[in-house]
């Protein structure tokens, strides 16, 4: 016979997440069986050794369940609350397109054209980057719709995308005629 009314939810973090799973820090879990809802915890403990071929850290997260709705044995994912800082430079994570050799996003230039950026990028959480080098405060990004940035930027020395307004390839938005008014 086990009290159930206080879980232990355990699960791996990943190396270069680990500073941010430190005893005491709010959790986020998210259980399979109860999908959209949140339930929140603390980080109890860390344990002291790491998974050497996942290269991943076991945390424990407390968890209050009084109501019994949480079963030994159930599938969650954890989301650990980080304190990123207050001068983070941040971006969100889908104005980052990650090649795999380069991480580049695309910065709005003065004169309205869009130029690709080498960034150097940090941490990731709760859907947005740290860039580290590459960026600085108040420049403007392409936040979505980089896969049609990135593929115009293929096509560039094809001429860009004829007939698609702002898709030329080397002409600002205020060359392409584009003054608003109804055809």
């Amino acid at each position: 016979i086990a009290d159930l009314t206080t879980l232990w939810i355990e699960g791996d973090v990943f190396e270069q997440d680990l500073e941010f799973a430190r005893t005491g820090t709010e959790a986020h879990i998210e259980v399979t069986s109860f999908p959209g809802e949140h339930i929140m915890g603390r980080v109890s403990f860390v344990y002291p050794t790491m998974d050497e071929a996942t290269r991943t850290v076991r945390v424990r997260i407390n968890v209050a369940n009084r109501d019994l709705r949480l079963k030994p044995g159930m599938f969650a994912t954890l989301f650990i609350d980080a304190q990123l800082g207050a001068n983070a430079l941040t971006i969100p994570e889908e104005a980052l397109i990650a090649t795999g050799e380069r991480n580049l996003v695309f910065v709005r230039d003065t004169s309205g054209m869009l130029e690709p950026r080498d960034v150097v990028v940090g941490h990731r959480t709760a859907g947005r980057v740290i860039i580290l080098s590459g960026l600085v405060e108040h420049e403007e990004v392409v936040a979505s719709g980089n896969f049609l940035v990135d593929a115009e930027s293929r096509l560039g020395q094809a001429g860009g995308m004829p007939g698609m307004p702002g898709m030329q390839s080397g002409v600002p938005d205020a060359a392409m005629g584009d003054t608003g008014g109804t055809p």
